[in-house]
């Protein structure tokens, strides 16, 4: 993780106390970011401009990749919070669904040297903020508070598993069951836990056949053990095994 001059830090604690209402008590500090909250992601730099919009903007699609890959939801706003500038560059999400998507090739990149050769498109939006008095904070509070859609994703392989954990951890708020049988039919018709964060899944369960075990639900892996091995790996397993001891016996090359 790139280091933070103590004055960068400053500024984001500052900065977040300023425009929320329980300032860093509404902000998530964590998953490596800047920050973010239901429906916007932040990326902070001492000059947005000097440092290139198109390579901020790519490192915070790089994160969002990973929250798809986690099972976190999709912020529908990237604010690229620039220091000196006392702006905010606004990007929508939706606009690079398709990198947000693509977990195999971004959601493991290096967030810090962002996406090579990335083209960034325009802001939607660029807010000027000032710190230092009530109404140079007004429009930047505004668009912090106002409601919005996350992004809605595919569900592939590379990202079942988080989606199933979230599914789990949430569904009881939904009235739903939190069991994997559930989990599917929430899949292929989000109406609960994860209508607001998915697309209908077109694909059949066999499509994840190597990882099935993976998204059995809490209480199932209970029952198995916390040591439950894959079938799949079992019989690799006992192949390994019969080879080596066919080897010890003199049976085997």
């Amino acid at each position: 993780m790139p280091t933070i001059q103590t004055d960068e830090v400053s500024f984001q604690v500052n900065f977040y106390t300023q425009i929320f209402p329980n300032g860093l008590y509404d902000v998530n500090i964590s998953k490596n970011t800047d920050g973010y909250t239901n429906n916007i992601i932040f990326e902070h730099k001492q000059n947005v401009t000097s440092y290139g919009k198109a390579k901020a903007l790519s490192q915070a699609l790089i994160y969002l990749a990973r929250f798809n890959r986690d099972g976190v939801p999709i912020p529908a706003k990237i604010c690229l919070v620039s220091q000196d500038e006392n702006r905010c560059f606004i990007y929508d999400a939706i606009d690079y669904i398709e990198i947000i998507n693509d977990i195999e090739n971004y959601a493991n990149l290096k967030a810090s040297d962002g996406i090579a050769d990335f083209k960034a498109n325009e802001p939607s939006e660029i807010i000027e903020f000032d710190l230092s008095y009530e109404k140079g904070k007004k429009a930047i509070k505004e668009f912090v508070r106002e409601q919005r859609h996350n992004v809605k994703i595919n569900i592939n392989e590379h990202n079942v598993y988080g989606w199933a954990n979230f599914y789990y951890e949430n569904a009881l708020n939904f009235k739903q069951k939190p069991e994997k049988k559930a989990f599917f039919a929430e899949l292929k018709e989000p109406k609960g836990t994860l209508k607001k964060y998915i697309n209908a899944w077109q694909g059949r369960e066999i499509d994840f056949k190597y990882i099935m075990d993976m998204l059995n639900d809490p209480m199932t892996q209970k029952k198995l053990g916390a040591f439950y091995t894959p079938a799949l790996y079992a019989k690799l397993g006992l192949n390994l095994v019969k080879k080596a001891v066919e080897r010890a016996m003199g049976g085997g090359g």
